[in-house]
């Protein structure tokens, strides 16, 4: 919150009820104020219904519009003024369509980082009405919604922050923090601490003094844990009068009662986690709360859902869209400087030459073309090798086709010895390193290999752009295209190449390789962490792969004694998101041929599971993942 430097505010033309001030009044009120405090610019936005009125040519049903248009036009000039004279940068846009989708196009935009809006009306018991733009405002837009309310008791300035330990949890605080310091009011925490086997403790009939102890206990370490996190805030800004609160009970309940007893202005608190892009999840807690709401609220989106990738490709698609290909005009032209410099990066990222570097619509296309294009006007007999060892090289093979990482087991294959094997021997080598860019350092030159093929989408790019390495070494490789048309990409790949999805490729690549030290550290320690919790669960289990040589966020796991197409059943029923192979083999039902290949019995490999830890995974989501599988195997027995 204390980097917002643009607000976006809802300016509502519909009639206003009597009491003064008006939702939109105050939710202008409360912009202006924030505007202030945190030095911000401040945009006034009304959506007019209809499209706009051609002033030249008015018939009788456009007149309604064009009234509120002028009205508009009116309101704005003396809302920019007003904030000029509290020596706010303010501007103004009146556009015409839906209003919360036209908000989240602005936002999208113009980069909002705060979207205020007032409430459609009073509810029964001062309770809040949320209008349909409201609602699709918390649900979608990909930055901090607030929504005021006016209050008739300015003694009501308290901050509640809803807190848990998600991913969102601190951003609530800090957010949290920066309105109670908006309002100069005093900041509430509401810890929501999670039980999670006080449930079984109770089936299991443990008695209470036990429950008792074990929820004390998380009580306590919760206590300590946020004491940390506040400690790493601007807390002592706004401490004089802070309450903390920690509840293991459910949320919702415990925030309704701290916003009666403790008169709360202003709730603050997180979604669930990432939903489409743009937007987010309300989650459980949020959805049941809003209808009954007394007060203003402020729902903060997940950390870092700015994602850098769709930042980079968004003016791609919009003001700067143009076709690559066509030179003849400068916003071609200009698109076709962006895909160089995306190029560049790509294969500095790689220690390859721009000039290597093939745009393919994916990992699939790549390998196609390396596979086919290199024997595809080969003469009948030349011999392909694909994943196999020195020992089955012949004379007649002219291709080696071996892939960096395993996407199942997460094993590491030797690649330079095989490459320096194949050359030896005359054939040419192609890697696959889809599993592995952006994961270990990958460096073709070190590789030694004549072709090498990736994707964006495993690095956390767009899905439908990847693109294939083709060295120019002492000896160039020929491919032969696999189908006619333009002779893009140096005649090898014909057709257009999507600027956007090319820009985020290289955006991905450029975030993977800069965090990729921290990363690898990091999701290393929650693979490591869900390996010791499973092994304490059960002693029995089986870990396929090399653990020290592997990839950090790969644990492939065999359950004895489990049916394996059972389990699936149930863990597709629960809001664990694991599978049993390869993603991209997922439409063949038999077992895995690589845990077969290591020596597993077809039983044994239906009931092996495949973890792939990431990015965005947390601590919480680890634990709470060994729970749901031990209660689709505890299900099952």
């Amino acid at each position: 919150m204390s980097g917002i430097k643009r607000i976006l505010v809802g300016v509502d033309l519909v009639g206003e009820p009597p009491v003064a001030p008006s939702p939109t009044q105050w939710a202008i009120e409360q912009a202006l104020q924030a505007a202030q405090t945190l030095d911000a610019e401040v945009t006034f936005m009304t959506v007019l219904d209809g499209p706009p009125v051609d002033t030249e040519a008015i018939v009788t049903d456009e007149q309604e519009t064009l009234d509120r248009q002028g009205h508009a036009e009116q309101l704005h000039r003396e809302l920019v003024s007003q904030a000029s004279a509290r020596s706010v940068t303010a501007h103004s846009q009146i556009v015409f369509g839906r209003s919360w989708y036209e908000m989240i196009r602005a936002v999208l935009r113009d980069q909002f980082d705060l979207v205020v809006v007032g409430t459609r009306e009073h509810g029964p018991a001062h309770r809040m009405l949320f209008g349909s733009t409201a609602v699709k405002l918390f649900r979608k837009c990909p930055c901090p919604v607030w929504v005021t309310r006016p209050d008739a008791n300015p003694d009501k300035q308290t901050v509640l922050a809803a807190h848990d330990f998600s991913d969102v949890g601190d951003e609530v605080l800090n957010a949290a923090i920066c309105m109670a310091q908006v309002i100069d009011g005093r900041l509430m925490v509401l810890h929501a601490a999670e039980t999670p086997l006080r449930a079984s403790l109770v089936r299991t009939e443990c008695p209470q003094d036990e429950i008792d102890a074990y929820v004390s206990k998380v009580r306590s370490e919760a206590e300590a844990e946020l004491q940390k996190r506040l400690a790493m805030t601007d807390f002592r800004t706004v401490q004089a009068g802070t309450k903390i609160e920690v509840t293991t009970g459910k949320p919702e309940l415990a925030i309704e009662k701290a916003i009666e007893e403790e008169e709360v202005d202003i709730l603050v608190m997180g979604t669930s986690g990432r939903g489409g892009v743009p937007g987010f999840f309300l989650g459980n807690t949020a959805e049941r709360l809003l209808p009954t709401l007394t007060c203003s609220v402020l729902a903060i989106k997940p950390a870092g859902f700015h994602c850098p990738v769709f930042d980079a490709m968004r003016p791609w698609w919009t003001d700067r869209a143009a076709n690559p290909a066509s030179t003849s005009h400068q916003c071609g032209l200009s698109a076709a400087a962006a895909i160089d410099e995306a190029r560049g990066e790509i294969a500095n990222a790689l220690n390859a030459d721009p000039s290597e570097v093939i745009f393919t619509s994916g990992a699939t296309e790549a390998n196609n073309l390396a596979l086919k294009g290199c024997i595809g006007d080969r003469p009948e007999g030349t011999h392909l090798i694909v994943n196999a060892i020195e020992e089955s090289l012949v004379p007649e093979t002219s291709l080696v086709s071996v892939m960096l990482a395993n996407n199942e087991v997460g094993s590491i294959n030797p690649v330079a010895q095989i490459a320096e094997a194949a050359h030896s021997a005359g054939a040419l080598v192609h890697c696959d390193a889809s599993q592995a860019v952006g994961k270990i350092p990958v460096d073709v030159r070190e590789l030694g290999v004549d072709l090498l093929s990736f994707t964006a989408h495993k690095l956390y790019g767009p899905p439908g752009i990847g693109a294939l390495v083709v060295r120019r070494r002492h000896r160039p490789v020929r491919l032969t295209p696999l189908f006619d048309g333009g002779g893009h990409e140096q005649g090898r790949r014909s057709g257009t190449l999507p600027t956007p999805l090319v820009i985020g490729f290289a955006a991905a690549v450029r975030l993977a390789v800069a965090e990729r030290e921290r990363e690898t550290h990091r999701i290393r320690g929650l693979r490591d962490r869900l390996w010791a919790s499973l092994c304490g669960w059960r002693s029995d289990l089986r870990r396929n792969g090399e653990p020290e040589q592997g990839l950090p966020g790969n644990l492939n796991v065999t359950i004895p004694a489990v049916d394996g197409e059972a389990l699936l059943v149930r863990l597709r029923e629960s809001q664990l998101a694991i599978s049993s192979g390869a993603a991209c083999t997922s439409a063949n039902p038999e077992p895995s041929h690589v845990l077969r290949a290591m020596g597993l019995r077809e039983p044994e490999a239906r009931a092996s599971v495949r973890f792939g830890i990431g990015r965005f995974n947390t601590t919480a989501e680890i634990d709470r993942a060994v729970q749901i599988l031990r209660g689709c195997v505890d299900a099952l027995s």
